[in-house]
C-alpha cells in the first residue's frame, strides 16, 4: 500500500493539479502568468534574474549600483539604454560594516523614497530570506541589491562550490517571486578578470557586468559579449561609449605531441643533486626553482613544480611531506578620522615622508589599530569553529601587535606575546606553554618568530603587514608549512589595511617574485 503526504485532489485527464502544492504548473499556466515580464530591467544591462557586477576594489562598484538604481527607481533610461516596466522600489543590502550609512549618503536625503537600505539576513537563515523575498512582493520591490559577497558570507570558503552556492542559493526566493538581484563581487587579487571563488558564483548569475577602470563589459546567457569605454568623472562612470560586440574565437590549433620528460630519471637525477647540498629545509618553491637548469628537461619554474609535485606523489623526499599552503589577503578598512588623516598626508611634498605619514596611519597604534581589529575578529571565530587550534601571528608593527593583544585580552582570549625584547631565557617556556596549554591558542610575535622555530601544530598563520620580499613570506610559511603536520592544508591570513601603504606592499612583493622567476628563468 502506498500512502501519499500530499492530498490528492481530483485528477482530470493531462493534469497537474496533484503536484500543485509543490509550485508545478504546465508551460501555458507559467507563459500565462509569468510570460509578459521583461527580460531586462534595463535592456542589454541589468537582468531581470541574478545579475553579478564584478570588478577590482575601488573601481567604482557602489556608484554604479547606485546610478543604475536611481534609473530603475525613476523608470528613466540609463546611458542610452531602456528600462523597463517604468518605477519602482530597490532594497539595497549592504553587508559591510558601515555600508548602510555610506551608502545613504551616496544616495542623499531627497527623492529617494523608492529606496532601501538596510544590512542582509545571514547566509545560513534561509527561514529568514523567504520571508523577506515574501514582504519584498508585497512591498512592489522591484530589485534588491546585495554589496557584497565576500562580507554578506564571512565564514563560508569563497573557493568551495558547496560552501558558497548555499549561500548564493538564500537569494533563489527573490527571483522565483520576479524580483531582480544585482549581486556585487570582486575579482581576485592576481588581477585576474574573472570573479574571485568558486566557478559557481558566475554559474548562478544569468547575466553578468565587468568593470575596470576604462570599461564596463557585460556577458551572459541572453547576451553576446558587449564591451563598453567608460568615461569617470571624480572616479565614478558618468557614461559609457559606443558598443562593441565580441565575435567568437578560433580554436586554435592543437599543438604537435611532444615526448613526456622520464620522470624516474629526473627523481633519480634530483636526489643525487640534492644530495650535494647542505642540509637545509627548503620549501616546495625553493626546490623548484634549484632544479631549473640542472635538472634534464627542468627550464622554468612551472617545470620545476611539476617535479616536486611528482617527488612528493612518490614519496621520494620525506622533508617534502608538507601541507599545501592557501593565502588570503584581507583589506580592513580605516575608520573615518583616519581616512581624513591619510587624505591629508597629500599635501606632505617629499615622497619619502608622505609614506611614512601614511604608514603609520595605516598601522595604527597601541590603542587602535584597524588590522588588529580585523584579525582580533577574525581569531575570535576560528576558536570559536575549533576548540583545539592553534593560531600564530606575526606583524610588522609592534604597536599593532600590542593593539591585537589589548582587544583579545578584553575578549577573554589568552595569548603570548614574544617580540625582540622578549628575554631568550624566556621564549622557550612561552613557546611551550603555547604548544601545550589548552587554554592558551594564540601566539603573538614580531618578525623574531620567522626564522628557526617549529610551530607545525599551528593550522592558521597570521601576517599582519608584509615582509620586503617573496623570500621572506616563503620563510614565514615554513613555521606552519613544515614536515610532521598533522594537516593537509593549513592557511595564511595575509590582514592589512585599505591603504595605499599596503596595497603598494602587496604590488610590490608580487612584482618582485615575478622579476626573481625571469631572472631565473633566464639563467637556465
Amino acid at each position: 500500500m502506498v500512502t501519499s503526504v500530499v492530498p490528492l485532489s481530483p485528477s482530470t485527464d493531462r493534469s497537474w493539479a496533484a503536484l500543485s502544492p509543490y509550485g508545478v504548473r504546465t508551460p501555458a499556466q507559467v507563459l500565462d502568468e509569468e510570460g509578459d515580464r521583461d527580460l531586462f530591467l534595463i535592456d542589454g544591462i541589468l537582468h531581470s534574474g541574478l545579475t553579478l557586477l564584478y570588478g577590482e576594489s575601488e573601481i567604482g562598484k557602489s556608484y554604479l549600483v547606485v546610478s543604475v538604481t536611481g534609473a530603475v527607481c525613476q523608470g528613466r533610461d540609463w546611458m542610452g539604454h531602456r528600462t523597463n516596466g517604468g518605477p519602482g522600489k530597490v532594497l539595497v543590502l549592504a553587508s559591510d560594516p558601515g555600508d548602510v550609512l555610506e551608502y545613504s549618503r551616496r544616495f542623499g536625503a531627497t527623492d529617494t523614497e523608492f529606496v532601501g537600505v538596510a544590512r542582509p539576513p545571514g547566509p545560513d537563515d534561509a527561514p529568514q530570506w523567504a520571508d523577506l523575498a515574501t514582504r519584498c512582493q508585497g512591498a512592489g520591490v522591484r530589485m534588491v541589491v546585495l554589496d557584497n559577497l565576500y562580507s554578506y558570507a564571512p565564514g563560508k570558503d569563497v573557493n568551495s562550490n558547496a560552501d558558497i552556492g548555499l549561500a548564493l542559493s538564500r537569494l533563489d526566493p527573490l527571483t522565483d517571486r520576479g524580483i531582480a538581484v544585482l549581486l556585487v563581487h570582486h575579482t581576485p587579487k592576481d588581477r585576474r578578470k574573472t570573479p574571485a571563488g568558486a566557478h559557481s558564483i558566475l554559474a548562478k548569475a544569468r547575466h553578468a557586468i565587468a568593470l575596470t577602470a576604462d570599461s564596463m563589459t557585460v556577458h551572459g546567457n541572453t547576451v553576446p559579449r558587449t564591451e563598453y569605454p567608460v568615461w569617470r568623472e571624480n572616479g565614478r562612470v558618468v557614461g559609457i561609449g559606443e558598443a562593441v560586440v565580441s565575435t567568437p574565437k578560433e580554436k586554435r590549433p592543437k599543438k604537435p605531441h611532444q615526448k613526456r620528460a622520464d620522470r624516474a630519471a629526473q627523481q633519480r637525477e634530483a636526489l643525487a643533486f640534492l644530495a650535494t647540498l647542505p642540509e637545509r629545509d627548503w620549501s616546495g618553491r625553493g626546490l623548484a626553482k634549484l632544479f631549473i637548469g640542472r635538472i634534464d628537461r627542468i627550464d622554468s619554474p612551472g617545470q620545476g613544480r611539476e617535479l616536486v609535485e611528482y617527488l612528493r606523489r612518490e614519496d621520494a623526499l620525506a622533508s617534502l611531506d608538507l601541507p599545501t599552503c592557501e593565502v588570503a589577503y584581507t583589506f580592513a578598512p580605516l575608520d573615518a578620522p583616519r581616512q581624513r588623516q591619510l587624505q591629508a598626508t597629500a599635501r606632505i611634498r617629499h615622497s619619502l615622508a608622505r609614506h611614512q605619514a601614511q604608514e603609520r596611519i595605516a598601522r595604527g597604534n597601541v590603542h587602535f589599530s584597524a588590522g588588529a581589529s580585523a584579525a582580533a575578529r577574525s581569531i575570535w571565530g576560528w576558536l570559536r569553529d575549533d576548540p583545539a587550534l592553534k593560531v600564530l601571528v606575526i606583524g610588522e608593527s609592534l604597536d599593532e601587535l600590542a593593539a591585537l593583544e589589548q582587544r583579545l585580552s578584553e575578549w577573554g582570549i589568552p595569548s603570548v606575546t614574544i617580540t625582540g625584547e622578549s628575554s631568550q631565557n624566556t621564549r622557550g617556556d612561552a613557546i611551550a606553554d603555547f604548544r601545550d596549554s589548552r587554554d592558551v591558542r594564540v601566539l603573538i610575535g614580531s618578525v623574531v618568530l620567522q626564522e628557526g622555530l617549529n610551530l607545525q601544530f599551528c593550522r592558521i598563520l597570521v601576517s599582519l603587514g608584509l615582509p620586503d620580499n617573496e623570500a621572506g613570506v616563503d620563510q614565514r610559511q615554513g613555521r606552519i608549512v613544515r614536515p610532521g603536520s598533522p594537516f593537509t592544508t593549513v592557511r595564511h591570513e595575509v590582514i592589512l589595511t585599505d591603504t595605499p601603504v599596503d596595497r603598494g606592499a602587496v604590488r610590490r612583493v608580487q612584482r618582485k617574485a615575478g622579476e626573481a622567476d625571469k631572472l631565473l628563468d633566464g639563467a637556465a
